[in-house]
């Protein structure tokens, strides 16, 4: 009897766990750059296959865009490079401009990240894949005496409209456009 009062007591912890929502679920959707998704600050370089004129390395300006000659203006905000790639190749065949229309794209630079409050020299830093937050505060000069290095609150844009944000350890991925903010010690 008391067993099975005690396993209903569990099993009824963990359905309820279930419907709570999880305000990290934002930030770890998105911290992986193979799943990367363009965003305006981005460049990427375009190789058009048999079409050398076309193959150049474009910036994502920031209505979230890239032009391409011949192809126009083509949405890049919210993509990875292969949906790129393919709304590239369909924009050439459109238009009938390239009948074997073959492409890839590859992020060249990635758009910067923030480093705020409690470090040597805050400001925008040139983002690298598998960085981390203490790559990122190094890069910004390390912590200065009054840091909290335990508390560090990381502001990632999910979409255009929506942030989230999160503490997270020294060791956590930084991803492009993040905004990492380094609070002072209160002892």
């Amino acid at each position: 009897m008391r067993r099975s009062v005690y396993s209903l007591f569990l099993l009824s912890a963990l359905l309820l766990e279930s419907c709570v929502p999880d305000n990290r679920a934002a930030l770890t959707t998105v911290n992986d750059v193979s799943v990367y998704r363009l965003a305006p600050g981005d460049h990427v370089r375009l190789i058009v296959f048999d079409q050398p004129a076309l193959s150049n390395v474009y910036s994502v300006d920031p209505s979230g865009n890239v032009s391409v000659p011949l192809a126009g203006t083509v949405r890049a905000e919210g993509k990875t490079t292969r949906q790129l790639e393919a709304a590239i190749v369909g924009r050439l065949r459109e238009e009938n401009l390239v009948t074997e229309a073959k492409a890839a794209v590859e992020v060249v630079t990635y758009r910067p990240f923030s480093v705020l409050g409690e470090v040597r020299t805050p400001g925008r830093f040139p983002y690298a894949p598998g960085m981390t937050i203490e790559s990122a505060v190094a890069l910004a000069g390390g912590y200065t005496i009054h840091a909290n290095k335990e508390d560090i609150r990381v502001t990632r844009n999910v979409s255009r409209a929506e942030a989230a944000t999160e503490d997270l350890p020294p060791t956590a991925t930084v991803m492009p456009g993040d905004t990492i903010l380094v609070r002072e010690r209160w002892f």
